[in-house]
């Protein structure tokens, strides 16, 4: 109602344009719901009971609990009859149940809790395998709702949900319900780095997100990194990441992405991944990988996103921490990264950006003292500006 005063005139239910905007009562659909919460002994408030008149949306949508024992009553009664229908409906009545469960579970916590409580989640991942592009979608979309509850992902997990879901960003017919799997992976792998373990443990399940980073639109992309980085809070997830092609899924997308927050995020995920020094020893191998994130870190400098400059410096500091006096020298000889580092020293960066920063800029000096560089190239002398000077 609300969206019809604004003057919104499309149908919330099938996105279709609507050609008025006059709403006229469901009168059949009225009664049989309240001859069913009278079957069962629910009664409803009067309008004025529930509060000046009117329906409080933001009340149920905001708390844990609906305003009302009679609201919660009838809340609880709708979804069972939600679950019912996903259980043992006709193809009709489960596209109609999972329609209903997904807009219940994006609706607010108590309606997660409520649909989690009835058993919904098992009757949701059965449907996953479902021929209906549709009924598949609104399964996917609903687990998705229910994995931000904390209910939800251990109801997930518990009835060996991960490789069905794992499974849907492989066969699915349409592309939100890959995009929507692969963000259920991401909160499945938050509650701590036991789960993002089990997870990665599941053969297909990095594979097909390094494929989808590789393959996918803008959105499952999206996703896909944010699941992965969090899958390597596990320790163990990194060898299983480089395996499966992760690093040069994400050198060809840094060096070909014409998006900065895909490049901001490929960088945040190398940078974890080179934390291992098999990792370091993989992203050193990506030809011309090590100049583009000098240049991504120069890009960052000059527009002060903090994320892209911190990412980037860890990155560098674990590939000189892993590589060597090789690397060491690389940088060394790098047009307007010398630059870079000393702008983050100077601007006063994040504390621990700055600390690595300076560690940088010792450990060029360090190396040039040693084994001065060779004869100035071109290259070298058109960064006159790139002198080394020991940073304390």
């Amino acid at each position: 109602t609300r969206r019809m005063k604004a003057g919104c005139r499309t149908c919330p239910v099938t996105g279709e344009r609507l050609s008025t905007a006059d709403l006229v009562p469901n009168t059949v659909l009225r009664r049989s719901i309240e001859r069913m919460l009278l079957i069962n002994g629910v009664t409803l408030p009067e309008p004025s009971a529930a509060g000046g008149g009117g329906h409080r949306h933001g009340a149920v949508a905001n708390t844990a609990v609906p305003f009302g024992p009679a609201a919660a009553g009838a809340a609880r009664l709708a979804v069972a009859h939600i679950v019912a229908q996903l259980s043992r409906g006709s193809t009709e009545e489960r596209r109609k149940a999972t329609s209903e469960a997904r807009k219940l579970s994006k609706h607010s916590v108590f309606y997660r809790a409520c649909l989690v409580d009835a058993n919904a989640v098992p009757w949701l991942l059965c449907l996953l395998s479902s021929t209906d592009a549709a009924v598949q979608d609104n399964a996917v979309a609903s687990l998705l709702n229910l994995s931000k509850h904390p209910a939800g992902r251990t109801a997930i997990v518990e009835v060996g949900g991960v490789g069905l879901v794992v499974d849907v960003i492989n066969v699915s017919a349409k592309a939100e319900a890959q995009h929507n799997a692969a963000a259920v992976l991401f909160y499945l792998s938050s509650n701590s780095p036991d789960s993002a373990e089990e997870i990665g443990r599941i053969p297909e399940a990095i594979p097909t997100l390094v494929q989808l980073i590789r393959d996918g639109a803008y959105r499952g992309r999206k996703n896909a990194m944010v699941s992965l980085y969090g899958l390597l809070q596990s320790a163990a997830n990194h060898g299983r990441a480089i395996a499966a092609g992760a690093v040069s899924a994400l050198a060809a997308l840094l060096l070909s992405a014409d998006r900065d927050d895909l490049a901001g995020d490929s960088v945040a995920l190398l940078a974890r991944i080179a934390e291992q020094p098999s990792g370091a020893e993989a992203v050193l191998s990506q030809p011309g990988l090590v100049a583009r994130l000098a240049e991504a870190l120069a890009a960052s400098s000059a527009s002060s996103s903090r994320s892209a400059r911190d990412h980037s410096v860890s990155l560098l500091a674990s590939l000189c921490r892993h590589g060597g006096a090789k690397v060491v020298a690389v940088l060394g000889r790098m047009p307007g990264l010398m630059a870079s580092l000393y702008s983050i020293v100077a601007d006063g960066g994040s504390p621990q950006t700055s600390k690595k920063a300076r560690a940088l800029l010792n450990e060029i000096h360090r190396h040039y003292e040693v084994a001065p560089p060779p004869p100035a190239s071109s290259a070298s002398s058109d960064a006159g500006g790139d002198r080394v000077v020991r940073v304390l």
